[in-house]
């Protein structure tokens, strides 16, 4: 596979970071929680480590601009290099502002919790959000590596490990049914980082992803399969001001996705019932939270990117590791919630 960038995954592949000190200045940015935990001093001694509050809420453009003040401040250049230490919310900001730093700078992403690693870190996708929909401000820049290093997983509490797996488990549905049949065997076991499996399920998932975004970078076509259970997902997130985690809403939001594919007669009885299976038996709820109405995602949807006119770009499943991209009216979703 021919990839734009360089994308390294293994334990102890943070070493890598030693062949980027090519640079004028190398810039550390991760959140407040991340640098008291991993100490990114011992991987980048020579960088500049700048640090912010973290968390989806701060995923703003206030928090990009600070960024870049501080960037300035330093006399970063346009031969500097930001590495992103943190999980998505880091990879997001940290990903935005080496995109619009004097109209572009070099940036290396090192994901440091499973969801960043088979999801936000591989694609080039940058953002923040606004007050009603998610990554509303953004843009598509390539990194100049991701470097996964899975012993940062051991950092993780299980409620992580499971916002991770929700993505993995949307790439199965989509691509790789047999991927999907090894998920459900060992089901909620691999939440265990330790797990013999696990290396392998990841990197699966990753190469899934980065087909996809090979064919695709900028999202007018086949890369928009990877928004399957999104479109409901972040009406969820939205909804709930992002007190509720992206895998937890994904997984609810790949359960109506697949509810709304029976309806529209893509996809059996029994295939949603073996979704919703899986999805309970790792954790996940599977229904929207009682607070929640249909009126209030329908509204949240209304700000999707993926929306057109009254129209949306829903992904379906056919199967399961087989799914297609139909326009749908937004109201159609409302049969299903």
């Amino acid at each position: 596979m021919n990839l734009p960038y360089t994308v390294v995954i293994g334990k102890g592949a943070i070493k890598e970071l030693e062949n980027y000190r090519m640079f004028t200045q190398r810039i550390v940015i991760t959140e407040k929680k991340m640098a008291q935990l991993l100490k990114p001093q011992q991987y980048a001694p020579d960088a500049h480590i700048l640090v912010f509050k973290g968390g989806e809420q701060q995923k703003q453009m206030k928090t990009v601009v600070s960024l870049a003040q501080e960037m300035m401040n330093l006399g970063v250049d346009r031969k500097s290099l930001v590495i992103a230490i943190g999980g998505g919310v880091v990879g997001d900001v940290a990903g935005f502002v080496a995109s619009i730093y004097m109209r572009g700078i070099a940036y290396i992403h090192v994901p440091t919790t499973l969801l960043a690693m088979v999801d936000s870190s591989i694609g080039g996708k940058t953002g923040v959000d606004l007050h009603e929909a998610k990554n509303m401000l953004g843009t598509i820049y390539r990194p100049r590596a991701v470097i996964s290093d899975l012993r940062f997983l051991l950092t993780l509490p299980k409620e992580e490990m499971r916002n991770g797996f929700a993505e993995i488990i949307k790439v199965a549905l989509i691509k790789d049914n047999v991927l999907y049949h090894a998920i459900a065997k060992e089901k909620e076991k691999l939440l265990e980082p330790s797990h013999a499996l696990l290396e392998g399920i990841i990197r699966r998932a990753i190469k899934i992803k980065l087909d996809i975004v090979t064919q695709d970078e900028t999202e007018q076509g086949v890369r928009r399969l990877l928004n399957f259970g999104h479109t409901v997902g972040h009406a969820i997130e939205a909804a709930s001001s992002y007190q509720i985690k992206h895998g937890t809403a994904v997984a609810i939001g790949m359960v109506y996705a697949a509810k709304l594919s029976q309806r529209e007669g893509l996809l059996s009885q029994q295939s949603v019932t073996e979704i919703l299976e899986l999805l309970e038996s790792m954790g996940f709820p599977t229904m929207l939270p009682t607070a929640m109405n249909k009126d209030q995602l329908i509204a949240g949807m209304m700000h999707d990117k993926k929306k057109e006119h009254q129209h949306i770009h829903a992904v379906l499943l056919k199967d399961i590791g087989n799914a297609l991209i139909q326009e749908l009216p937004i109201e159609r979703w409302r049969g299903v919630l």
